[in-house]
């Protein structure tokens, strides 16, 4: 009698198993997914798409997250996140055009690029910001006239000053990333 009983239920289910999955949802997530594991990785400095960094401070490490660049005005905006380690600092970064120790952006052709006079490069928002201990920190690096043919920059210096936050003496460190994929949209 139970054998009779259960023999409803398990066609049932087999029938629910014998249409099987969307194949294009399934798709859809996995792209969605890979996309996200090769942001983490990017941020944990992980070299899986080739990406290296040499941090110029051992209190500071720098993590590259993207480079998006925009197919209609040719301009680009590397974004990169401060990991604090020590005591609250401030923290400014160097423009291209900065004189003494200038940020850096290198493509796989060897071309070097100029500064967006409109956006400036950021630590949080600003050119300068107080980078707490221990919170990821994102900033910017704005630059212009990419060729849509670029697809990796082979080297960004970034170039920074840091300050303590109670005051103090400047220093100045350059935190190198290397392999880094171009993103473009419209």
């Amino acid at each position: 009698m139970k054998k009779i009983l259960l023999l409803p239920f398990l066609c049932g289910w087999c029938s629910a198993f014998a249409q099987g999955p969307n194949c294009t949802t399934l798709a859809t997530e996995n792209a969605a997914l890979k996309d996200k594991i090769a942001g983490y990785e990017a941020r944990l400095g992980i070299s899986a798409n080739g990406v290296t960094v040499v941090d110029g401070d051992p209190l500071i490490k720098v993590r590259f997250v993207s480079c998006k660049a925009s197919k209609a005005t040719k301009r680009a905006v590397l974004t990169y996140q401060l990991l604090n380690s020590g005591e609250p600092l401030n923290v400014q970064i160097q423009t291209l055009n900065t004189q003494d120790t200038p940020s850096q952006v290198i493509d796989e052709q060897g071309q070097t690029y100029l500064a967006d006079s409109d956006n400036y490069p950021a630590v949080g928002k600003q050119l300068q910001s107080i980078v707490p201990a221990n919170v990821p920190f994102n900033g910017t690096l704005p630059f212009l006239d990419v060729p849509t043919t670029t697809t990796r920059l082979n080297s960004v210096v970034l170039s920074f000053i840091k300050t303590p936050a109670n005051g103090g003496k400047q220093q100045y460190f350059k935190t190198i990333l290397r392999n880094l994929p171009v993103t473009w949209g419209p």
